[in-house]
């Protein structure tokens, strides 16, 4: 597969300056570092306005304005003729691995691995989890060949489960990546409440019938859509089945001789979850926009709880340091 160009695919937004600019330039410059071609997805009016930047990306159009569809997304990797492709949202930089797109491409056959993003900045410490989602996406073209989307933008609500259920409905070996993988920097959140219901109603139309149609058979949440608040208990079912997917074979991204160092990252993602499965009271109030909301000491506990496993980790090294002296 080294053959081939390894294209990742995002969607640039138009009106940067000052600090946005060269940050975005930086995160470009994470993507190539890391052995990918960069491709962003434009529409027509914005193009002239990204060719500006200057920034070592391909631009491929698309006929829609605004953020593309994650169709204009796979239309443009279809045009590629890629074997293997990325989608990332353009404010996530990916971390130094050596050859991090070589070893992905070698491994992906009929797959699709993911990250959570590690949310970065501010005043609180590294976190990953906080937006109950996926930010990168690398997968085998040849199982997104016949998905059609009209209806999700990239980056906005629900496409990162849309996109991973299609990929399994149609074959795909899933796989959630567990070492730190992609950065973002904390900004405000920007969501609509009626598009993501919409979107969520989009997304189980489309589950349901893979399910019914047994296309999904490691997803045994049993979700009744006549029940009232139906989609509150939906979100986090479909968080946490694709957060628990694992891969199976193990992943290195690291050579050999720091398979220790690997470990250590790994163990060290794994502490930084706020986890889900662990605290199911603070789903609700978390992932749901429509829940009534919920005192804030839930986010606390979710945090007390990620702190006391790291608490407990960092003993064990501790104790295992002082007992080699």
């Amino acid at each position: 597969m080294n053959d081939h160009l390894f294209y990742l695919f995002t969607s640039v937004p138009p009106h940067l300056v000052g600090d946005q600019l060269e940050e975005q330039r930086r995160i470009i410059a994470s993507w190539t570092a890391a052995g990918f071609s960069p491709v962003s997805v434009n529409g027509p009016s914005e193009i002239e306005r990204v060719l500006a930047y200057g920034f070592d990306l391909d631009i491929e159009p698309c006929s829609s304005e605004g953020k593309p569809l994650v169709g204009d997304i796979l239309d443009a990797v279809r045009k590629r003729s890629c074997p293997r492709a990325g989608i990332i949202n353009s404010d996530c930089a990916i971390l130094p691995y050596p050859n991090l797109a070589a070893v992905l491409a070698d491994e992906l056959e009929g797959g699709l691995l993911y990250a959570e993003r590690i949310d970065v900045g501010g005043d609180d410490p590294p976190s990953i989890g906080n937006c109950y989602g996926f930010d990168a996406f690398f997968f085998d073209t040849a199982l997104s060949r016949g998905i059609v989307d009209g209806h999700f933008q990239l980056g906005e609500t629900w496409w990162d489960y849309w996109f991973p259920t299609q990929m399994a409905a149609r074959g795909a070996t899933l796989g959630n990546i567990d070492v730190p993988l992609i950065t973002h920097r904390r900004h405000t959140s920007r969501w609509s409440r009626e598009l993501w219901r919409f979107n969520a109603m989009r997304h189980w139309s489309e589950m349901k019938l893979a399910i019914e149609a047994k296309q999904l058979p490691s997803f045994s949440t049993v979700i009744c859509d006549e029940e009232e608040g139906y989609l509150t208990r939906l979100a986090p079912a479909t968080f946490c089945w694709l957060q628990s997917q694992k891969w199976p074979r193990p992943l290195s991204f690291l050579p050999p001789e720091l398979i220790g160092l690997e470990n250590i990252l790994r163990a060290g993602h794994y502490a930084m979850h706020i986890r889900l499965p662990e605290i199911p009271e603070t789903r609700p109030a978390i992932v749901a926009p429509e829940a009534p909301k919920r005192p804030k000491s839930m986010l606390s506990r979710a945090n007390r709880a990620r702190l006391h496993f790291q608490r407990r980790l960092f003993r064990r090294e501790a104790a295992s340091s002082q007992n080699a002296r």
